[in-house]
């Protein structure tokens, strides 16, 4: 097709063709390409939107290079188009589509649509396996057990589009890639059935997860180096890891996953107390520390049913890709408590809710500079006390420690043995970040005020006006919290942007600054 300009260029719009017929699971490649005779056009906005009736959704494709379609700033605009989450959460009627390119460079005087029909297959086998796969904010290990057969099929970009624009990262053993727009690889293009992987979501609280193409045969021989290896578990009854890797449980001494882990000491499994104990299920990503090459055979075993942890609610923190394990064993005298966090400078990196002992607390630090760096722990006592604990004594392996301070160190597995200061942490003044930050739809702030009496806790716009009093009475001294909804004084759910909390007590006051994002 041609188009003469103003400019007097004559470019050159080619469309690739699309089938006539397209599985709804399944994303399709949209291409085209804009030239001046051979020469490629540069920074010309395409879009395309599928429609039928009042129901329509819209994505742009992109110059860069980054979808099957050669190199960047080449002419060649490409993105993938897919729907299946969206329609199939909708009452579509028929199977019949409008899909309409718009292509348009404003400074070249370059306008052009072109309309066509499309038919999605919403009767085709589905290919999704029979859970429930939801991804939530922050760092989730999963893999794809299912991809499509053709080698476009692995690509990042294509497998995990149901996760656009809210996946931010894909890291895997061997490298990872980031997501802005559009995808940039730093060692990691390509996703395979058997690997594991670590997804970070954003600016969502949870996501659906939709997989396609067929299951990896789950007979098939998983080859285990020396060293560790991620792995992603593709067999469907959720059973215990010692079960799932049970030919190999001769040949590994550690386990990481998500939300547990397990290491061998004396020839004896430790996990978490019986009562919580760790499950592995379908498409859990998990590393494997091996002490020798092996060869594994999943083994899927009788069905387990899954136990979590309670979610700490006092203490908070951010997790992160990897982290050490801190089993406390027990607490000298015994106190009684709900909730035991751990915190690196003064910033909390991991908690547990207490539900009898050993405690098993991931703890994602950072690498300390110097030993100058301790960990410490904290509890939240029955009569809302914060109590400090002093390290009595470490144990990593074989070997006992009684030293009484405890360093930052990732991927450890060491057993604590804890004892109470003789004071409680004294009661400051102080307006702690909230968190999530950003966050959406709300956010949890923590203060503490060091005598009784009135306080207002309350939230300011850009331009100083206040939005909502969060807290506004009297309280006594001590360490307190409060969760805003991102609404305002009437109710009503604020825009996004950035917004100011300050807290007052006398003469006194402390702001911090916290972001909503949509």
């Amino acid at each position: 097709m041609l188009l003469y300009t103003k400019t007097q260029i004559i470019s050159t719009i080619f469309i690739d063709p699309t089938p006539a017929i397209q599985k709804a699971e399944e994303p399709l490649l949209l291409k085209l390409s804009v030239l001046d005779y051979m020469t490629p056009i540069q920074g010309v906005n395409v879009s395309v939107s599928l429609s039928q009736g009042i129901w329509q959704h819209s994505t742009v494709l992109y110059d860069d290079g980054f979808h099957s379609d050669g190199l960047a700033n080449d002419g060649i605009y490409a993105n993938y188009l897919y729907v299946y989450p969206d329609i199939s959460n909708n009452l579509i009627l028929d199977s019949t589509f409008d899909l309409v390119y718009i292509v348009e460079a404003i400074p070249l005087s370059i306008y052009r649509t072109n309309r066509r029909s499309i038919t999605l297959d919403l009767e085709s086998e589905n290919q999704y396996p029979n859970v429930t796969r939801k991804l939530s904010n922050g760092w989730n290990w999963v893999g794809f057990p299912r991809l499509i057969s053709d080698n476009a099929g692995n690509l990042i970009d294509c497998t995990t589009i149901s996760l656009e624009p809210y996946l931010s990262t894909a890291l895997s053993q061997s490298g990872y890639a980031s997501y802005e727009n559009h995808w940039l690889y730093y060692g990691l293009q390509y996703l395979d059935s058997k690997e594991g992987y670590k997804l970070r979501i954003r600016d969502i609280d949870t996501i659906k997860l939709y997989e396609m193409g067929t299951l990896v045969d789950i007979t098939s021989e998983y080859p285990i180096r020396e060293g560790w290896n991620w792995l992603t578990y593709p067999c469907s009854p959720t059973v215990y890891p010692e079960e799932a890797l049970a030919n190999i449980l001769d040949d590994i001494d550690y386990v990481l996953a998500q939300k547990w882990s397990m290491k061998k000491e004396n020839g004896v499994w430790i996990h978490d107390n019986n009562s919580l104990r760790p499950v592995i299920k379908y498409g859990d990503s998990i590393e494997v520390r091996a002490i020798r090459n092996a060869s594994l055979f999943w083994n899927g075993a009788r069905p387990r049913e899954e136990t979590k942890p309670l979610e700490a609610e006092y203490y908070t923190f951010e997790d992160k890709p990897n982290y050490e394990t801190l089993m406390v064993e027990s607490i000298d005298g015994n106190p009684s408590f709900v909730e035991i966090g751990v915190y690196q400078d003064d910033t909390c990196i991991g908690a547990r809710v207490f539900e009898g002992y050993p405690i098993q607390i991931l703890a994602y630090s950072e690498p300390a500079q110097s030993d100058s760096t301790e960990l410490e722990f904290r509890i939240w006592a029955d009569d809302k006390r914060e109590i400090v604990l002093k390290t009595a004594s470490v144990s990593g392996g074989k070997e006992l420690s009684q030293e009484s301070t405890l360093y930052p160190e990732l991927g450890a597995f060491r057993h604590v043995r804890l004892k109470q200061d003789n004071d409680t942490i004294p009661a400051v003044f102080a307006l702690e970040g909230n968190y999530p930050n950003p966050f959406n739809p709300s956010t949890t702030l923590r203060f503490s005020i060091p005598n009784d009496g009135k306080v207002k806790l309350s939230v300011y716009n850009l331009k100083g006006q206040k939005v909502v009093d969060i807290v506004d009475g009297t309280l006594a001294a001590g360490s307190h919290q409060a969760i805003w909804h991102g609404k305002d004084s009437q109710g009503r759910s604020v825009a996004s942007g950035i917004y100011f909390t300050r807290l007052e007590q006398g003469k006194s006051s402390k702001v911090h600054k916290m972001v909503l994002m949509k």
